[in-house]
């Protein structure tokens, strides 16, 4: 026969019922805060040209061209219609997701789609000029691991007081 204390019992219920509380807010939390993450690092990616070095613009008309009309030939960056649409935003196709990125059907100053133009120039010229996804390669190997255990500990931590 066994005794169980019910102060124990009850304690432990709790300490449970805590830590599944937790896991619970971390699922939609941890997606939020990732998705923040990656849109705020694709945006300084733009603003400190870490990926800017790709060597030649698409054309030298063009890079004459925007000398002319914006005052630099900073990648990325022309009339600022990319980089005020970058964010982090609910998925609209995944329940509880988040998605960092351009958002759907967002439209610059000319009424174009900045979504498409964002995918051309990712793909130009064989990939050369990647933002996109060098951003989320960077924040796969260096940020996701960090948040995820951070997310762990949060949860444990219930476990301990």
């Amino acid at each position: 026969m066994f005794a169980v204390e019910v102060k124990g019992l009850e304690r432990l219920v709790s300490t449970l019922n805590a830590m599944e509380a937790e896991a619970r807010n971390q699922e939609s939390e941890l997606a939020k805060q990732m998705a923040v993450t990656l849109s705020m690092d694709t945006v300084s990616n733009i603003t400190t040209q870490a990926f800017g070095n790709f060597g030649h613009p698409y054309s030298e008309n063009y890079a004459e061209w925007k000398q002319k009309e914006v005052g630099h030939l900073d990648f990325w960056k022309l009339f600022g219609d990319l980089i005020v649409h970058i964010s982090a935003f609910k998925s609209p196709t995944e329940v509880n997701a988040w998605e960092s990125g351009i958002l759907p059907g967002a439209r610059n100053s000319e009424g174009k789609l900045v979504e498409m133009y964002a995918g051309v120039n990712e793909a130009y010229d064989g990939n050369n000029r990647p933002l996109f996804g060098r951003s989320r390669i960077i924040f796969k190997n260096e940020k996701w691991p960090v948040m995820g255990r951070n997310a762990q500990a949060r949860i444990v931590s219930k476990w301990t007081k």
